[in-house]
Order: C-alpha cells, then sequence, then structure tokens
C-alpha cells in the first residue's frame, strides 16, 4: 500500500522555518547573543529573511516534485548526463540532515544536563538513537 503524499506548501513552509528555528535559535542561542551582542536583533532579522526564502524555495521544489529528494529529483532532471552532480546534490542533503540532527542532538544534551547527571554527548547519541529507531519503525510500519 503506497503512501498518499499529505503535505501541501502551508505544511512544507512550517516544516523548513520549524527545521531552521529548531537547529538554529534554540541550538545556538547562547552563542550567538555572546558573538553579536548589541546586534543580536540585526541577526535574528537577517535569519528570520533567509528561513522565509529557504522555506519558500523548499516548498516550491517539494510540491513541484513531491517524491522524497526533491532536489536530486530536480537535478537528475534538469541535467539527466549529469549524474554526479545529482550525486552531489544527494550528499550534501545527506550532510544537511545530520548535520542538523547533530545540532538539535548537542542542544539537547546540554539541555537534559539541568535535569539528569549525564554527558552531553551520551543525550545527543540517545536522542539520535532513539529517533533512528523511531524512524525504522515507521519505515516498517509504511511497507
Amino acid at each position: 500500500m503506497p503512501l498518499k503524499p499529505v503535505l501541501g506548501p502551508i505544511q512544507l513552509i512550517f516544516y523548513s522555518v520549524g527545521v531552521i528555528v529548531g537547529a538554529g535559535v534554540y541550538s545556538v542561542i547562547g552563542s550567538a547573543a555572546g558573538l553579536a551582542q548589541q546586534s543580536l536583533w540585526l541577526s535574528f532579522v537577517v535569519g528570520a529573511g533567509v528561513a522565509m526564502l529557504t522555506a519558500f524555495s523548499y516548498a516550491e521544489m517539494a510540491t513541484s516534485f513531491p517524491v522524497a529528494g526533491a532536489e536530486y529529483v530536480y537535478v537528475r532532471k534538469a541535467w539527466p548526463r549529469a549524474d554526479w552532480l545529482a550525486f552531489g546534490v544527494g550528499g550534501i542533503i545527506l550532510l544537511g540532515g545530520a548535520a542538523t540532527a547533530t545540532t538539535v542532538a548537542l542542544a539537547f544534551g546540554g539541555y537534559i544536563r539541568v535535569f539528569v547527571d549525564i554527558s552531553t554527548i551520551a543525550a545527543a547519541l540517545a536522542l539520535l538513537a532513539f529517533c533512528t529507531a523511531l524512524n525504522i519503525w515507521g519505515m516498517r510500519e509504511s511497507n
């Protein structure tokens, strides 16, 4: 039984902004405030503009090619003879997802130390293991 695509442009915009906000604002706010100091508001305005453009372009791409890895599919269709380019885009998607997950997991590890005496790395690895198990379970359920 194939899964039906149920995310439209509005949901994808919220998803994109959520990933950016979750990985950026909540994870590195203290470091950003230390660097930007009095100009912190300006960095938020610039970041919001970039996040908005990213969200809109992601929503456009994902609705034009409603499959997983829409960026890869776009490059593959735009340059069918340049396999290396599509492979590079796939690698960038993979690295971007890994960087986002790592940033959020490390931030979680730092926050959880307030409640539990555990190292940041151990908490981050536990979160990543839990999310990986949840994704594997979801993929098995979709078949």
